[in-house]
């Protein structure tokens, strides 16, 4: 989002031409060191990154452009959203304010929670994950949130819902999401397409465009960015995909190619944008022994900074990792993994989440979430018996229960995810 107001020249026509004057830059908010970023387009250009005076500005009408500005963490970097404290006319004591204010959702990780006390959904700040421990979360209190979550690229919160009674899909709005209090949605949608079945629905994702797919059924529903914009009500599919036995995770590409996992027929399907056919189907073995023709049952999905798919079977209690050479086939192949980690039998894998680093967040045993480090994901675990140790292991305080899914605000810069803010 950036914010756009008008700088007129003062006179009697405050917008007249054919003068100069001065205006007097100043940026409230950021942290030292930080630059900002602010265009001026009009009768001249500035391209402005810090408080300055600008002199001899040509008179006439400007407009204002303020973007969001992120700053750098190891895992979860901090997004500043701009506001513009006023409307200026270049000219003597003429003042443009610009204050960037840290958007309430990021540098955090949050974690959907069932059967504990601690609230879902819970967020920790980036500062408490560097090493295992026991953080309290900065965030709790009751919602309707429930079988998934994600971002949008303005730190909302989208969920599906919890139990029959909340709406199918719901949104919290990111300055709403502080404190312990029960948290309320801002916005509450169904949609048609959401039958019968339990669980209703089971994975979200937007896709580069700001659209969003929801599996659900047996179908993946797409939604418009245009339909999401509305205040609340029922919102129409789009288009439907259908074919699935059970699709339980979504995932795009920088590309916009669609990857469903599809964990009871055993199989990953690659839609490029637009398809209503898939233009792969994969299944990735799940033993070495070439006789063995057992394949895992995907879940969720993840991508890696070098754009590799990570899945996880939460039967196996395994995440590996599809290169991306197998993601570029077309028809129907088997491969296997490039990296298979067995995690604890205790590990209940219901999310994947990767950090600014490269780090790989998933589920643990009752009471936990965990961090494998980038260098633990390049190298495989011999059986279920030798499972891997995560690099970081962290155990909430309180009443944490069961952690389930998880999302990071921003996604890494690296990321195709659509909450990715450069």
């Amino acid at each position: 989002m950036c914010l756009l107001m008008v700088v007129c020249g003062c006179g009697v026509d405050p917008c007249a031409t054919g003068n100069r004057a001065s205006l007097e830059v100043r940026f409230v908010g950021l942290p030292a060191g930080t630059s900002g970023s602010v265009t001026l387009t009009g009768p001249s250009s500035q391209e402005v990154t810090g408080s300055q005076m600008l002199r001899e500005l040509p008179s006439g009408r400007y407009t204002v452009k303020a973007n969001r500005v992120t700053v750098a963490d190891p895992r979860i970097r901090t997004v500043y959203q701009p506001s513009v404290a006023s409307e200026v006319c270049p000219g003597n004591a003429a003042v443009l304010e610009v204050t960037w204010s840290p958007v309430a959702t990021s540098n955090k990780l949050w974690v959907l929670t069932s059967n504990g006390s601690v609230g879902s959904p819970a967020a920790f700040k980036s500062s408490d994950l560097s090493m295992t421990g026991a953080p309290t979360a900065t965030v709790g209190g009751d919602s309707g949130a429930g079988r998934d979550v994600a971002f949008d690229v303005d730190g909302n919160l989208w969920t599906l819902n919890s139990t029959v009674a909340d709406a199918d899909l719901q949104v919290y709005a990111a300055a709403s999401l502080v404190g312990s209090a029960r948290k309320t949605p801002a916005r509450t949608f169904s949609f048609s397409g959401n039958g019968s079945c339990i669980p209703l629905s089971t994975a979200m994702a937007f896709d580069p465009n700001g659209n969003l797919f929801i599996s659900s059924c047996g179908k993946v529903l797409k939604f418009s960015a245009a339909s999401l914009a509305a205040s609340s009500g029922a919102l129409v599919a789009s288009a439907t995909l259908t074919g699935f036995n059970h699709p339980t995770g979504l995932a795009f590409d920088k590309a916009g190619n669609l990857y469903v996992a599809d964990d009871a027929a055993q199989r990953i399907l690659k839609f490029a944008p637009d398809a209503t056919t898939p233009s792969l189907t994969l299944a990735v073995k799940a033993f070495e022994n070439p006789a063995d023709t057992s394949v895992h049952a995907p879940d969720k999905l993840a991508f890696a900074r070098d754009g590799s798919l990570w899945v996880s079977e939460f039967a196996g209690n395994i995440v590996f990792k599809v290169p991306v050479t197998d993601l570029a086939r077309t028809g129907s192949a088997t491969v296997p993994p490039a990296v298979r980690i067995h995690l604890s039998v205790g590990a209940l894998l219901e999310s994947l989440a990767f950090d600014e680093e490269g780090g790989l967040w998933t589920n643990g045993a009752v009471g936990k979430f965990s961090r494998f480090s980038p260098s633990q994901l390049t190298t495989s675990t011999m059986s279920a018996g030798a499972p891997r140790a995560p690099e970081v292991s962290i155990t909430p305080a309180g009443n944490f229960a069961y952690s389930e899914q998880m999302a990071i605000y921003p996604a890494p810069a690296w990321s195709p995810l659509y909450a990715a803010v450069p």
